[in-house]
């Protein structure tokens, strides 16, 4: 499983940040490689992202924890029945330091077979998907700070 840990200190009030996070959707305004997230349920959304050499990749998450103001927790989610498909899993963590609000986005994936898993090792070696994180991350930052 490929692992992408990030941390950003926002200088906002943690339930602003909070808030916004807590919103999924918001991730494909500004996370590049993330194409789009519909809620389908109130602890369910549709992802759809890019991946390496322009391959689009559909999946299904839950919400699994939400501490208000602390801490979200995600997974993807599959039929029983369901082989070829991506596994992921992230959370975001929330602490108030130094007047900022600190986030942390731990979000990890595996692709549905071994070539696939191999390619995506490579891009991740050369940048791809942390590069795109982290100027997404910086652009919320902007975002939510400028709102505060």
């Amino acid at each position: 499983m490929i692992t992408i840990d990030k941390s950003i200190s926002i200088h906002a009030p943690i339930a602003q940040v909070y808030k916004f996070w807590q919103n999924f959707e918001n991730f494909a305004e500004f996370i590049g490689s993330v194409e789009s997230i519909k809620r389908t349920g109130d602890d369910t959304s549709h992802w759809v992202v890019r991946g390496p050499m322009r391959t689009k990749v559909e999946f299904d998450a839950k919400t699994t924890e939400s501490i208000e103001n602390e801490l979200i927790k995600w997974n993807s989610i599959h039929d029983e029945n369901e082989v070829e498909n991506v596994k992921s899993e992230g959370s975001l963590s929330f602490k108030e330091h130094d007047g900022a609000t600190m986030v942390q986005l731990i979000f990890s994936y595996s692709l549905p077979n071994a070539i696939a898993n191999k390619v995506a090792e490579t891009m991740n070696a050369f940048g791809f998907p942390q590069n795109d994180f982290d100027k997404g991350l910086e652009t919320i930052k902007n975002k939510i700070e400028a709102s505060s």
